[in-house]
């Protein structure tokens, strides 16, 4: 993978970042508006699924950037 290669593919790479993000932080207001009883386990697995998905991009991100950089030529 080239740099350039890597420099375009990095608006996908950071949307999962964003997407993550906004899961993450949206959690608690998101579990407010269902009935009391799934309250915590909605707010829980929201913002579960936020952190693994902003921790899955960030290694996707890490992987490509080292790809790029220690590419033979």
């Amino acid at each position: 993978m080239a740099t350039r290669d890597f420099i375009k593919e990095m608006p996908g790479k950071l949307t999962g970042i964003i997407a993550g993000s906004i899961i993450y932080v949206n959690a608690k207001y998101a579990g407010d508006l269902l009935p009391s009883k799934f309250q915590n386990f909605a707010t829980d697995n929201m913002e579960m699924i936020g952190g693994i998905l902003i921790a899955l991009s960030l290694l996707n991100l890490g992987v490509g950037w080292y790809m790029a950089a220690t590419e033979l030529e």
